[in-house]
Order: structure tokens, then sequence, then C-alpha cells
């Protein structure tokens, strides 16, 4: 999809909230920003993929805002959810992801994203730990172990439903698990692994667990 080099997620963590072209979508949604090989953490990441392309690449625009303060950021979501997060979460949330892509923009976005995602879980509990009951490490940790198919879009605060095959081929956006991967499904077409794939379909079982933004 891209002839771009690639470059690793890790080097990318100084964000800093931007408004200006507010819903403009990834210039490559594909291969800007992926997962690398051997990772668990696809559902968080076809969230975030999905969340860019309905609303918009930066997360001034995917959540409802993005503040810096001295000793990190508040984010208020769609849903109302509110948490700070500190620097120095956000750079162990950037090697702790193990990002994979060719622009460095979306991978600063998508990291910042990934972050409080974890951080989310954190307050939230997961995994069978409850609230505030895990430090941010262990949170990460969770990310990375196949979650449940809709947790990562929950975890950033949008709003979606169960959906089917017809609302894909239809054109909304959303993510598929099937086979014990997550992906995100955008104009009808499955990302793999930074590319675009084919159509979305049913597992070898012929089940599929499909999500879509609203």
């Amino acid at each position: 999809m891209s002839n771009l080099p690639l470059t690793e997620g890790a080097n990318h963590s100084d964000y800093r909230p931007d408004n200006s072209d507010p819903g403009k979508k990834p210039d490559n949604v594909w291969s800007g920003f992926s997962q690398s090989r051997g990772t668990g953490n696809c559902v968080t990441i076809a969230a975030i993929k999905a969340a860019m392309q309905k609303y918009g690449e930066k997360p001034t625009d995917v959540y409802k805002s993005v503040t810096e303060n001295s000793g990190g950021y508040h984010v208020v979501m769609r849903d109302g959810f509110e948490l700070n997060l500190s620097k120095s979460e956000l750079r162990e949330a950037a090697a702790a992801a193990r990002f994979i892509g060719d622009s460095p923009s979306m991978l600063t976005n998508a990291n910042f994203m990934y972050a409080v995602s974890a951080k989310r879980a954190q307050m939230e509990g997961n995994d069978r730990a409850g609230p505030n009951q895990m430090n941010y490490t262990q949170a990460l940790n969770t990310l990375m172990d196949s979650e449940f198919a809709g947790e990562g879009l929950a975890r950033l605060g949008v709003k979606f439903r169960q959906g089917n095959m017809n609302d894909l081929a239809r054109g909304m956006i959303g993510t598929l698990a099937r086979d014990g991967h997550d992906m995100a499904v955008i104009n009808n077409r499955e990302e793999l692994n930074g590319t675009r794939a084919g159509a979305p379909r049913y597992g070898y079982n012929g089940w599929a667990e499909i999500f879509v933004l609203l």
C-alpha cells in the first residue's frame, strides 16, 4: 500500500494536542500504523483505526477534548468519561504497543489513544481486576492478551453498535473479529497487518463478530 519506510512506534510519543483541520482522515489508514507480529493488541488497534477513519486521525477528533497541562494531559471522551494521563505513561504505552508504520504523525496519535485506552482499563478494571486495582504497567499488559471484540471501541468512548455484513457492505466503518483476530473494516475492506485486504468475511467456523461506529 505504501513505499514509505517503516518506523517503530516507540520513537513517537511526543504528542501535542492540535485542533487544526478537524475531522481530517488519515492519509493512509492502512499502513500509517499497524500491529507488530507476535503481539496480541489487535482489538485496541482495530478500534483506533476505525475511529480515526470515522472521526479524524487526531485524538482531538476522536475525543471530545484533549488538553495539555503541567502533569500531562486531560482527556474528555464522547461518552463523558474523563481521565488524566502523564507523559511518562504515554512513553511507556508507546514502547509497550510496539506499533510499526510509515506515518510518524499517525504513530504519535495512535500511541496517545493506546495510552488513553490503557488508562481507562486501569481505572475501570479489566481481566478480572476491579477498578483501580492495577498499576499502569499491568493495565497495558491486559491490552496485549486478546481482548473481547468491542472492548477497544468502548474504551475510546465512541458510539457503536453490533453490526452485520450488510452494514459493512454499505460502507459503515467498524471492526470485525474472526479466527482469533480483530481488524478494522473501512470501505468494505479488511485491514490486515498494515495492508488493505479483501472484503470482510466469516471465519472458518462461519462466525464473525461485527461492531459498527455511529
